[in-house]
């Protein structure tokens, strides 16, 4: 769910004086996850790129996680990302760990898939949205 819908919800649910705790958490988690989608396009860490990180053992572990959350199985997507870990950059690992403990499967999905894509995928991507603000 995009931030403006978690935003929506949280304004919806305090107009109405319902306890909103939980649309605060849901909203700061979206905007936390927006934040490290706008880190893994626009490589804010420069210092762990995905090639350099993952190792031929791990390599596959990306698409093996894509097509997990493609069948909705929360469980094996847990074992997939506890063998990520310490391969992948953190701000990538957090959005992955941040998507699943908020159950966004789809959101968890999006960062998969340009992770499978490697780095030639996030690069384009770059030079696409630099193409956009110019």
């Amino acid at each position: 769910m995009p931030v403006r819908q978690h935003a929506k919800s949280l304004e919806q649910a305090l107009g109405q004086g319902k306890d909103a705790d939980m649309q605060v958490q849901s909203l700061l988690a979206a905007m936390a996850a927006a934040g490290s989608e706008i880190a893994i396009l626009t490589h804010k860490n420069e210092d762990a790129p995905v090639a350099a990180v993952l190792d031929a053992a791990s390599a596959s572990l990306p698409a093996e996680l894509l097509r997990v959350l493609n069948r909705d199985n929360l469980d094996e997507a847990e074992a997939i990302l506890a063998r990520l870990s310490g391969t992948l950059p953190a701000d990538q690992f957090a959005a992955l760990r941040q998507r699943l403990d908020s159950f966004d499967l789809r959101g968890a999905e999006a960062v998969a898939r340009t992770l499978a894509a490697g780095p030639a995928s996030i690069e384009e991507t770059k030079v696409s949205i630099e193409a956009v603000c110019q």
